[in-house]
């Protein structure tokens, strides 16, 4: 299990919902935004971005890396497709 401060978690969860409220306001034509709601979804973004600015370097290091990496294959999946680019990529010179 992957071990983030607490705040991380709240941006984690942030970013969903803002993801969840995107693609429901793109592709929904039952989807309307009240001006309310649309504040609330700056007030996440402001948050996070906070959350974000105010963790420990490392942490922000970490987690961006987490992000970009953990996906089906994670780190693995993306050595295998930047050898494909470039074979020679990864050796020790």
């Amino acid at each position: 299990m992957i071990h983030f401060p607490e705040g991380f978690r709240q941006v984690g969860n942030g970013i969903l919902n803002l993801q969840k409220a995107r693609y429901s306001a793109g592709y929904s034509l039952a989807s309307v935004v009240e001006l309310d709601q649309a504040k609330g979804f700056v007030d996440i973004a402001i948050q996070c971005v906070e959350i974000i600015e105010n963790a420990r370097r490392k942490d922000r290091l970490a987690f961006a890396s987490w992000i970009v990496f953990d996906r089906k294959g994670g780190v693995a999946d993306a050595l295998t497709r930047a050898r494909a680019k470039d074979p020679t990529a990864f050796i020790a010179k």
